[in-house]
């Protein structure tokens, strides 16, 4: 089937206003057609009030996850039965969030003593105050001086949206010396 012009209508849309493959039909104003001509391979059409149509072509925008992650290697010890710092105080990652974000936690625990329960969770400062708690922490008993490397993730929701720091917290669950090395923290925005 041939596609040809389009006849012309009495005060509808002349076909001579296209010129080229790709042309919109846009307006300056009210009652005043105009042309905004295919932008280049790759870019989208953008709302902008300072052009004369009310829009233009541009890069679209980077797609991918913002993410904010800090180490300390560090190993320092505490006996705190509540959650605190050390005197290295973080990891900590600062980045702007939604109401949502994806917290992952890494940290050598090593029970300084036998019997030895070490815990380590996170606090959220800055827009947010969250405090650290065991229902999102790492969590290690030992009956011997043995040391792991332990991580996991943990989905934290019900933050104000803005710039939010997220610190590594550590504790001894029974008052005994609990040492914390090579720990990391990694926050990944999930939106609102």
């Amino acid at each position: 089937m041939t596609i040809g012009r389009i006849p012309s209508i009495e005060g509808g849309i002349q076909p001579t206003i296209f010129d080229a493959k790709g042309d919109l039909l846009t307006a300056t104003a009210a009652d005043t057609p105009a042309i905004r001509t295919i932008g280049t391979n790759g870019h989208v059409l953008t709302a902008d009030s300072t052009e004369a149509t009310g829009m233009k072509w541009a890069a679209a925008a980077a797609a991918g996850l913002t993410t904010a992650n800090d180490t300390v290697a560090t190993g320092q010890t505490t006996t705190s039965t509540s959650y605190t710092d050390l005197a290295t105080v973080g990891p900590t990652a600062t980045i702007t969030t939604g109401t949502k974000a994806l917290v992952f936690i890494t940290s050598n625990i090593d029970n300084q003593s036998n019997h030895g329960q070490g815990h380590v969770g996170f606090a959220v400062s800055g827009a947010s105050t969250v405090a650290a708690a065991d229902t999102k922490a790492l969590h290690y008993y030992s009956n011997g001086n043995i040391a792991l490397q332990y991580g996991a993730a943990y989905y934290i929701s019900g933050l104000t949206a803005g710039s939010n720091t997220f610190t590594l917290k550590y504790k001894s669950g029974n008052g005994s010396t609990q040492y914390f090395a090579n720990r990391q923290i990694t926050v990944m925005d999930l939106g609102s």
